[in-house]
C-alpha cells in the first residue's frame, strides 16, 4: 500500500502569511487539504521583511498549529 506525501506551502506577503498543508493520495489520484491558515502579516512592508522577529514569530505560531 503506497503512502501519500505531505506537501507544505508558505506564502509570506505584506498583508497576510498563508500556509497550506496537503496530502498526496496516490490511490485516489488527488490532493487532500490537511491544514490551512491565514494570519495577518506584521513585519512585512511592500514585500520586504522589515521586522524578522515579528515574521518569525508568526511563522512559528502557524507551524505549531499545523502540527
Amino acid at each position: 500500500m503506497a503512502r501519500g506525501r505531505i506537501i507544505t506551502g508558505l506564502d509570506i506577503g505584506s498583508s497576510a502569511i498563508k500556509t497550506l498543508v496537503v496530502r498526496d493520495d496516490p490511490q485516489q489520484e488527488k490532493l487532500q487539504v490537511v491544514f490551512q491558515s491565514q494570519e495577518v502579516s506584521f513585519g512585512v512592508r511592500k514585500g520586504v521583511v522589515v521586522n524578522i522577529e515579528e515574521v518569525a514569530g508568526i511563522i512559528s505560531s502557524v507551524l505549531e498549529k499545523a502540527k
